[in-house]
């Protein structure tokens, strides 16, 4: 269940429209919404970054699913930080620049 939520049917990346998951939905609504408000002229002096990790929880131990080297291989560290943000210790994190980007990255891992 969790996995056809996130990716759509069979635990498989989904782009089609009547079956995608909550990861390509999320991903086409963000880089539209950026998109926009690039081309909007109130806001020419802002700037977007978009980085994408991918992370698999099992067994209460988190594993890197784009890492080359750690496939499955070390769990990861939970790590939080002086302002109580949480992070996934040397996670690799891979820019985007638009959702084809990011479901190409999902399809690697």
């Amino acid at each position: 269940g969790k996995t056809y939520t996130m990716l759509g049917p069979d635990g498989k990346l989904s782009l089609a429209a009547q079956s995608m998951g909550i990861i390509p939905r999320t991903s086409r609504y963000l880089f539209a919404a950026i998109h926009k408000l690039s081309s909007s002229s109130s806001s020419s002096l802002l700037q977007y970054q978009v980085r994408v990790s991918y992370l698999e929880v099992y067994n209460g131990r988190v594993y890197d699913l784009l890492s080359q080297q750690d496939r499955r291989g070390h769990p990861l560290s939970i790590r939080e930080d002086g302002e109580r943000n949480v992070n996934v210790a040397n996670a690799v994190e891979t820019p985007v620049h638009s959702s084809i980007e990011l479901e190409g990255v999902l399809i690697q891992g």
